[in-house]
């Protein structure tokens, strides 16, 4: 992919923590010039001063994916300078590898190579972003300051030069496989002001991010700033007014914007003097009087600058999540002070279209949508903010979001690659693949509950996309798998005694009670991971296995009423403890091990009083509920698949709609305590469009469709690679149009129910 680069860095900088370095080069204009780049940990492109992208996409240990951006209209005649910004975390995440930092980059027209690295660039360590800080998060590698002693339009339009660039050891080059994203401003309004004072002494700021050493990160007694620490000890008072064209020492600005924007905080200002100012930014705003909580997520959102005077103008060099920003000045002047936001997102997840008479329909969707274009950038995430991680099992969810809106999936499809790609890991036990990828994490902690969920994920991917590339790529990934839950297996067949964080949800159904021994969830969910993985490789005893053990499971967790959860172990016997959980009940029929057919009286119950309203110690007493994720998702497909729609679609409004209208994404959890930008709440359009027109996905290039009463007028476009899938419904008339070489499988006569 490269003809003359090599990977380099500032020598002697290339495993510390933290290690940010800048890298410059000059070159001729030329037509058809293209800057093809590749970093790690990652890297941020300037030509002639201005921002050209962000990256990499992230890649397996020993892989990095590749760059190419065409120069065209930014290049200006005669010379031009290509400034790269570059991170090297060196620390464990899960958002990153703990692997050397490297640039590889080059300039080239199809006939000459006009810069690279190796032989054209020079670089220093970027002194002033600082580097012994705290983290940003458990989950992501280090907050940022900046001490600038001129203006950062100085600095990235200038050489970069004073270190000693290197040869530095470097990884495969893979395409980088999924849509470059889309760099669109927000622009933030200055909503309110008011003032701070220091309240009393700072409290110890002592997150687990800030203390465990496993983490790879500084001691608090070596950070050069602490602002987490220091901006705990403000107290605030609302002034009047809401401009912020003169903020002096000890007074704030708010700002805000429509709805949660994902992407890099641009700040600028006219600095009187020299200042110092710091940004807090979350999804919502505070309570008053603390305005914006920057550590509501598990954050510490904070980004720090001292400025000289003059004009100031800077970008953040990480994406974050933001609706509310608040603009501090510790000390000096600022005047004309403006908030922005440069988008980070997927620009393909524009091209469903739905209209409906319903506009609460319409309002999830489209927060639908832009959750999931801030979770489908360069992988599958969970969310954009707390973590950038690749989890499995969300994944299942967002994958089948990311081919509704999109039409394909792409982003997935780079997701599963870095998954067949993941060497044997120290820390894991053999067979296992990693809860997140790409991280790196010390500890050893893995979720065997989600390794099930890859694997349900592959058939499902390659049903949906009718590609095999995944499924054929993952062939070792699968059999390692196979082989590390037979071990678990008793002489039921059952999995007992399962190794690791059994994780189901974070509800009473995870606790260490309902999860030792053996536990059902866990079983029905090993149960369609043998099925699934049966029919993906044509493995017919898999099939009979999974048969078998649905009927196992159903046999000794049914108590006549309820699936339990668990039994355990007595004079060895395997007795049921009277467990009983909301979500296992999900499970069991998500699963196969139960059906209305065969729990008909359970299933009847479970969607007339199971209702996520329901009051526990009046209805289901000792039945503990379920979370949002992933129990009251798994009742809502059970309540589609098996035909009770009214009652779904009443459900996911009244959970969905008030998230769209607070903050125009979707949420982690049905409350504010946790991130409100999550990919797999994205499959909330899944739900909607399914009621809508019953459509169910594609089955490679047939439409799976439910016949249905359409519930109101509407019109929707789902995308495919060769045109849309239309659909009309106006009044008592209602059809579908297919583009060519794609066709209707319908999925038989699903009626409306009077709920």
């Amino acid at each position: 992919m490269f003809r003359k680069a090599i990977p380099v860095w500032i020598e002697g900088h290339s495993c510390e923590l933290n290690s940010i370095c800048l890298f410059s080069a000059e070159f001729d204009a030329a037509e058809g010039a293209e800057l093809i780049i590749t970093a790690n940990s990652f890297y941020k492109a300037y030509l002639n001063g201005e921002f050209v992208a962000f990256g990499p996409a992230r890649a397996a240990h020993g892989y990095c994916r590749v760059d190419g951006i065409a120069l065209g209209k930014r290049l200006r005649q005669g010379k031009n300078l290509l400034v790269v910004e570059a991170a090297g975390y060196n620390c464990r995440s899960f958002y990153s590898l703990d692997t050397p930092a490297f640039l590889q980059a080059e300039v080239r027209t199809e006939s000459a190579v006009l810069a690279c690295t190796g032989r054209d660039f020079t670089g220093r360590v970027f002194a002033e972003r600082v580097r012994k800080v705290c983290r940003f998060s458990y989950q992501r590698a280090f907050s940022e300051s900046y001490r600038f002693s001129r203006s950062p339009a100085e600095v990235y339009a200038a050489v970069a030069k004073g270190g000693k660039v290197v040869p530095a050891e470097g990884a495969e080059p893979l395409p980088r496989g999924v849509p470059y994203p889309q760099y669109e401003s927000y622009v933030f309004r200055a909503c309110g002001r008011g003032t701070f004072a220091v309240r009393n002494a700072p409290a110890p700021f002592r997150e687990r991010y800030v203390t465990e050493k496993r983490l790879k990160i500084f001691p608090v007694s070596e950070f050069e700033t602490f602002p987490a620490e220091y901006i705990g000890a403000f107290s605030y008072t609302p002034g009047r007014g809401r401009s912020a064209r003169l903020l002096r020492a000890g007074e704030y600005a708010l700002f805000s914007c429509g709805v949660l924007r994902t992407g890099f905080i641009r700040l600028s200002f006219c600095a009187a003097e020299n200042s110092r100012v710091a940004v807090l930014f979350d999804e919502i705003a505070g309570k008053p009087p603390a305005v914006v909580d920057f550590t509501r997520n598990g954050c510490c959102a904070v980004i720090e600058y001292s400025v000289a005077k003059g004009g100031f103008s800077h970008t953040s060099f990480e994406p974050y999540t933001a609706k509310a920003i608040q603009v501090l000045v510790l000390s000096g002047k600022i005047a004309d002070l403006r908030v922005s936001v440069v988008g980070f997102s997927n620009p393909d997840a524009c091209r469903l279209r739905l209209s409906c008479s319903d506009v609460r329909l319409e309002r999830i969707v489209e927060a639908a949508r832009r959750t999931l274009a801030d979770n489908a950038v360069d992988i599958l995430t969970d969310c954009p903010s707390r973590e950038r991680a690749g989890w499995l099992c969300d994944s299942f969810f967002s994958a089948r979001s990311e081919r509704l809106f999109t039409g394909e999936n792409r982003t997935e499809q780079a997701f599963l690659e870095n998954y067949a790609l993941v060497p044997p890991l120290e820390n894991l036990p053999e067979g296992m693949v990693p809860m997140c990828y790409p991280a790196d994490f010390e500890d050893g902690t893995y979720i065997p509950n989600w390794a099930m969920w890859y694997l349900i994920e592959l058939y499902d991917h390659t049903i949906r996309t009718g590609s095999r590339a995944a499924a054929d790529a993952a062939v070792r990934k699968a059999e390692g798998l196979l082989r590390y839950f037979a071990r678990f297996e008793n002489e039921f067949g059952l999995l007992e005694d399962l190794e690791g964080w059994v994780f189901l949800e974070w509800s009473g159904a995870n606790s260490a009670e309902f999860t030792k021994g053996v536990n059902f969830p866990s079983n029905m969910l090993y149960a369609k991971m043998l099925e699934c993985t049966g029919r993906l490789y044509g493995k017919q005893e898999l099939l009979e296995k999974a048969a078998s053990l649905k009927v196992t499971v159903a046999r000794l967790s049914f108590n006549g009423s309820f699936f339990e959860d668990n039994a355990v172990r007595e004079d060895g016997r395997l007795v049921r403890k009277g467990h009983i959980s909301e979500t296992c009940q999900y499970y069991a029929f998500f699963s196969g091990v139960a059906s209305p057919e065969t729990h008909g009286k359970l299933f009847a119950l479970l969607a007339k009083k199971f209702t996520p309203a329901r009051d526990a110690s009046r209805v289901g007493q000792g039945i503990c509920k379920p979370n949002a994720f992933i129990g009251e998702y798994l009742r809502l497909i059970v309540l589609m698949r098996f035909g009770r729609r009214e009652r779904a679609a009443k459900e996911f409004v009244q959970f969905f709609y008030r998230m769209a209208r607070r903050t125009g994404t979707l949420w982690e959890n049905s409350g504010t305590e946790g991130s409100l930008n999550h990919g797999f709440a994205a499959y909330a359009a899944d739900l909607i469009v399914e009621y809508l027109c019953g459509f169910r996905g594609f089955r490679g290039n047939a439409v799976r469709i439910a016949r249905i009463v359409p519930p109101c007028d509407c019109r929707i476009e789902i995308p495919t690679p060769c045109g849309p899938v239309r659909f009309v419904c106006e009044g008592t008339e209602s059809f579908f149009d297919f583009p060519e070489g794609f066709y209707p499988e319908y999925e038989g006569e699903v009626a409306r129910e009077a709920d």
